[in-house]
């Protein structure tokens, strides 16, 4: 029982590690625009046509709804490798009888 409580901790630190490692990608992942076009603020705006086209304090163009569809698919990986390490830790709570009296 005690290995199979330290495989369940160790697993389960790999996924949440993997979780933090996948949200921290996700908060640095931008997906540069190949529009190469004016960006003066008539073409910036509601429904003005580069709406999508954005500009880092850098300088650097982004295409946000890319950026935004990069950084979900990210988010929902982190968000599986937490719910694993969650449901490992649970298990391990249950198999090793912390908690009972």
């Amino acid at each position: 029982m005690k290995y199979l409580s330290f495989a369940l901790n160790i697993m389960s630190a790999v996924f949440a590690f993997a979780a933090a490692i996948l949200w921290w990608l996700a908060s640095v992942r931008v997906v540069r625009s190949d529009y190469d076009g004016p960006m003066e603020s008539a073409y910036q705006g509601f429904m003005g046509g580069r709406d999508s086209v954005g500009m880092t304090p850098d300088g650097e163009r982004f295409d946000l709804i890319a950026t935004l569809n990069a950084q979900s698919r990210l988010n929902s990986w982190a968000a599986r490798a937490a719910a694993v390490a969650a449901v490992l830790q649970s298990l391990n709570v249950l198999i090793a009888g912390y908690g009972s009296p």
